[in-house]
């Protein structure tokens, strides 16, 4: 089905999958790879529950310092040609009559930056249906009464995402976790539709090693509702991600796992295939620099190949099927067994 953009078909579909208790996945993009896993992953998981019109989250930063994710999907470094990229990656692969028309996407613009994406606040209108408006750099007044006049100019374009307080990068000091009387003050004065809390997760955690404050998160949902939104959940173990949806999230931001997890799988590929990509001549070279151990001496000589020279093998063999399954698990951790028969 055509890209959802509707503010209020997001609000239903985020009050329904609330009532059951389940968070829907924002699965962010850098590539076209990735962007065809989540149309895939979704579809397949409504074939295995029996969902109709499955919902899931396609989602993007743009100039965001700490990853540039549309500047990063074209190789022209540029953040407008990546979101026109993605944009028409995301509307053909919805088109009527293609192969996800089962699939009800919604698109996301994570961490926009007040001052810096301005263009892309306007250039996203009739295909964004969020975004999530990032003030967390600045004072706390500041940050409030930047986002309140944003939702008061978008709330009719947009379902406003904010965030509270800044949420640790990995290997970074953990910060204060947030105050669920500071959150109920924000989301008062703001009239954000769903806040970023900091309850102990990490951005870009390359291990499992955050540890996830249940408690907190419960007591933020007590005081706001089930607004909350997760980032850095490639922190969280599976049996953390499994309950989020008691806890009164709505929404979990999940990118890193996926590359670090496909990345290490094509690094040891390319190792163990090693003669298949680079000449005998080559791979002396390196046995003798030290670079390579002595296994790779003798053997069969090597023999560069088109199956493993090109992105094919990687990307349809490795990144492709391995990024598509690990959607399909948290999909299944999150829930979505329970909206077995549903119709969206």
């Amino acid at each position: 089905m055509p890209i959802e953009t509707s503010v209020q078909k997001s609000l239903e579909v985020y009050r329904t999958l609330a009532e059951k208790k389940v968070a829907m996945p924002c699965f962010c993009t850098e590539n076209l790879a990735t962007t065809h896993a989540i149309f895939a992953a979704a579809d397949e998981i409504g074939r295995e529950f029996d969902i109709t019109k499955v919902p899931v989250i396609l989602s993007f930063t743009a100039r965001y310092p700490e990853r540039q994710q549309l500047i990063n999907y074209t190789p022209f470094s540029d953040p407008v040609e990546g979101f026109l990229a993605v944009r028409d990656d995301a509307n053909r692969l919805a088109r009527k009559g293609g192969r996800f028309e089962n699939v009800m996407v919604f698109a996301h613009l994570d961490h926009g930056q007040p001052d810096e994406d301005t263009d892309l606040f306007e250039l996203g209108k009739g295909f964004l249906s969020s975004v999530m408006y990032d003030c967390s750099a600045l004072p706390l007044e500041e940050n409030m009464a930047r986002t309140k006049k944003f939702k008061k100019e978008h709330r009719d374009d947009y379902l406003i995402e904010a965030i509270v307080d800044e949420i640790a990068m990995s290997g970074q000091e953990a910060l204060v976790l947030t105050d669920p009387g500071r959150a109920k003050m924000y989301v008062e004065e703001t009239g954000a539709d769903a806040i970023v809390p900091n309850v102990g997760t990490e951005h870009q955690s390359t291990y499992i090693r955050a540890k996830y404050h249940k408690d907190r998160a419960r007591a933020i949902r007590d005081a706001i509702g089930p607004k909350l939104v997760l980032h850095g959940s490639s922190s969280l173990s599976k049996e953390d991600v499994k309950g989020v949806g008691e806890d009164g999230v709505i929404k979990l931001n999940i990118w890193t796992t996926f590359e670090r997890t496909a990345g290490q799988l094509i690094a040891k590929d390319t190792i163990e295939n090693l003669r298949g990509i680079l000449t005998q001549a080559d791979i002396d070279a390196l046995v003798e620099q030290g670079k390579l151990g002595e296994a790779f001496k003798g053997g069969p000589p090597a023999k560069p190949s088109l199956k493993y020279l090109t992105d094919v093998h990687r990307r349809n063999d490795i990144f492709f099927p391995t990024v598509k399954e690990m959607m399909k698990e948290y999909m299944r951790l999150l829930g979505y067994a329970s909206l077995s028969g549903m119709t969206f």
